[in-house]
């Protein structure tokens, strides 16, 4: 039978453990917001109903990039929950490919479409997530 552990080293674990579940809270929370101002950039962006210079498509293309660089390096992110949204986002981004579009401003148009899609996707797994720390 394992030994029971010590008031102290119980306090300690306890004390821990709500480090953790804090911290992962506050990433939550950041990964929500900055998920949800890119979504809103791409809503604006895809309203439009006349094709946007490539110059800032390509800045979009790349904030992008970088916040997928973000979700690809976090540990919190990357826990099995959320493993699933990271498939779809390939498989949106996959069919995107597939069309083999060579004019590089339709090309983005479309990735923006796909990406715009698995953010929605992904918010709302992220809410789920970010509520179920709050219940702890």
């Amino acid at each position: 039978l394992p030994k029971s552990l010590t008031k102290n080293r119980s306090d300690k674990l306890l004390v821990k453990f709500k480090e953790k579940i804090q911290k992962d809270q506050e990433n939550a929370k950041r990964f929500l917001d900055d998920a949800l101002a890119l979504k809103q950039i791409l809503e604006n962006i895809l309203s439009k109903d006349f094709i946007l210079p490539l110059e800032f498509l390509e800045k979009v293309y790349q904030n992008i990039e970088n916040f997928n660089h973000s979700l690809d390096e976090d540990e919190f992110i990357q826990d099995e929950v959320l493993r699933g949204a990271f498939a779809y986002r390939g498989k949106l981004i996959s069919d995107v490919l597939k069309l083999h579009i060579k004019d590089e401003t339709h090309f983005i148009t479309a990735y923006i479409k796909a990406y715009h899609e698995w953010l929605l996707y992904f918010v709302e797994k992220l809410e789920q997530k970010y509520k179920s720390l709050s219940k702890v």
